[in-house]
């Protein structure tokens, strides 16, 4: 009976190890796709590491751009800019 139940053991170890090698295999083993937003990390990071654009520069520093409403400083332009401009990352 000792060797039944040890035979039994062996070969439940046995289906184990082929059924986790297989696994293992197969999962190893698919060719690994290209990024498919690789284009658009690129203009992310191309637009990160740029200096700022004359437009944006000029809408932060032209007073003409701003108001003072309710004692808070308003630059809708800028808002409208950054808004257009601005790359949303999930």
């Amino acid at each position: 009976m000792v060797k039944s139940n040890n035979k039994a053991k062996f070969i439940t170890l046995f289906s184990l190890m082929l059924f986790i090698s297989g696994f293992m295999l197969a999962a190893c083993s698919q060719e690994e796709t290209e990024d498919a937003n690789k284009e658009v990390i690129k203009k992310v990071l191309e637009h990160q590491f740029t200096g700022p654009d004359e437009k944006f520069v000029e809408l932060v520093w032209n007073p003409e751009y701003k108001a003072v409403v309710n004692n808070k400083e308003e630059n809708k332009e800028l808002d409208k800019y950054v808004e257009e401009n601005t790359v949303l990352t999930l």
